[in-house]
């Protein structure tokens, strides 16, 4: 596959060109994720941000992984199949498994899965870490977006860390 090596603000990123947007549109994407604290000069996986970008303010419904609405599971899932070429479990609870364990906050990279135990003490969230404390998921109020695991909420729903296992 040919690859196009671009400047892209200051740092170098490699994507194919059946993947390349145009430059507005790489600026809009970039303005948005350090207006929500993701530093763009960091990204090391620039189709990860590219995608998860498209599926933003997707609504969210229980049970579906489309791009009219998607639950958590079924976003994750597709934004893996897409971006990595890996195909995950349907629920959260089935994707911990697939995973091996991030031991600390401090050692989780882009793409890595968040597991919460939001509902009766079980695994009932998944999300897609970004960088610095921030995370990309499908919420049951507010659909795809991009929250903290320091807000009071996550922080206290988070239960573990993975990596997707080879």
């Amino acid at each position: 596959m040919k690859y196009l090596l671009a400047i892209l603000l200051g740092f170098t990123v490699q994507f194919s060109f059946s993947q390349l947007i145009e430059a507005e549109d790489i600026s809009h994407i970039a303005d948005f994720y350090q207006k929500h604290g993701i530093s763009i000069d960091k990204v090391k996986n620039l189709q990860l941000y590219e995608e998860a970008f498209r599926w933003l303010d997707t609504k969210y419904k229980f049970g579906s992984k489309t791009e009219n609405a998607t639950d958590c599971s079924g976003f994750v899932g597709n934004l893996y199949e897409k971006v990595f070429g890996k195909d995950l479990a349907r629920s959260s609870r089935a994707m911990f498994p697939q995973c091996e364990p991030v031991e600390s906050k401090g050692e989780l990279k882009e793409g890595d899965l968040l597991f919460f135990k939001i509902w009766k003490g079980v695994i009932s969230h998944v999300a897609i870490y970004l960088q610095d404390g921030k995370f990309i998921h499908a919420a049951v109020h507010g659909g795809v977006r991009i929250d903290s695991l320091e807000q009071p909420y996550y922080k206290k729903y988070f239960y573990k860390a993975g990596r997707l296992l080879e």
